[in-house]
């Protein structure tokens, strides 16, 4: 595995641009830095267009953002992905502050054996395992996804979005419900 670990930039590893790419056994240290970051801008790894394979990638040790983002890709292909252990710390948050892996606006992506798990937050001073997602997918095209799971997360799989998805298949996949507080 090779470690990777946060840079001054909002990005770990940041592929933007590229027609192809690929990665198998990478191991991405965030830094745990609770407080820093947002969705938007923020991840372990984002891959923005392009066709590719992720293969045995982590992404753990992060904060308020994603883990792993795949954007406006044709056909990328997870196996084996896994982002672990994510946490923040915020005030007065009502909504979402946190994604395992994200797939938006891409065309054929499949996931195979991925996993997220142990994500939580302190929201003004009170821990919660609220307001984070698992599995985001908006926006896609011919999703498939088999044999992924997710645990101690708010929305284990999230599909709901800004932008629906279409023509997608969510088969042996797994979630497991954090105990943490209440909102």
């Amino acid at each position: 595995y090779t470690t990777l670990f946060r840079s001054s930039n909002c990005r770990t590893l940041f592929l933007n641009g590229l027609s192809t790419w690929a990665l198998e056994n990478v191991d991405i240290d965030m830094g745990g830095a609770t407080g820093t970051g947002d969705m938007n801008n923020y991840a372990g790894l984002w891959i923005n267009a392009g066709t590719g394979t992720l293969k045995n990638v982590s992404v753990h040790n992060g904060g308020p953002n994603n883990g792993i983002a795949v954007i406006t890709c044709t056909r990328p292909y997870l196996e084996g992905c896994t982002v672990y252990d994510m946490n923040w710390a915020l005030t007065g948050i009502t909504d979402d502050v946190l994604q395992g892996i994200w797939i938006s606006s891409c065309t054929n992506p499949t996931l195979i054996g991925c996993k997220t798990y142990d994500f939580s937050g302190v929201n003004s001073g009170a821990a919660t395992a609220f307001y984070t997602r698992g599995f985001a997918l908006a926006g896609n095209t011919g999703l498939k996804m088999s044999d992924c799971s997710t645990e101690d997360c708010d929305q284990g799989f999230d599909s709901s979005g800004s932008s629906g998805n279409r023509h997608f298949t969510i088969t042996r996949s797994e979630e497991h419900t954090s105990e943490l507080q209440s909102r």
